[in-house]
């Protein structure tokens, strides 16, 4: 049953809700270990952000520039929480490769 239904998400779907999960799990680790006052939180919003645009904006160009910026995004924080956010990327990459998107 589950599977049926996530056949029909399109990848720029997908990607939002592997940017969406990967967002609390970095905002669990931040809040955790680190003071929080002392961060810039509005960084951690970039993936989410872009990845919301490719879905609300279904335009192919718009799916690989978010691509791009959420690779080189990842890149840039591997040394925090980047590395959760590397699912994220590959789906976007995935679903900035594709011609057309299936709503």
């Amino acid at each position: 049953m589950i599977v049926s239904r996530v056949g029909f998400l399109s990848w720029s779907m997908r990607a939002l809700v592997a940017c969406v999960a990967a967002e609390i799990a970095s905002i669990w680790l931040i809040t955790r270990y680190f003071e929080v006052g002392s961060l810039g939180w509005p960084i951690l919003l970039v993936p989410v952000v872009l990845a919301a645009m490719a879905v609300a904006v279904p335009k192919r160009t718009l799916r690989i520039i978010a691509a791009a910026v959420v690779a080189f995004w990842c890149f840039a924080t591997i040394a925090t929480v980047g590395l959760l956010f590397v699912p994220c990327a590959l789906l976007m990459v995935v679903a900035a490769a594709g011609r057309r998107e299936v709503r």
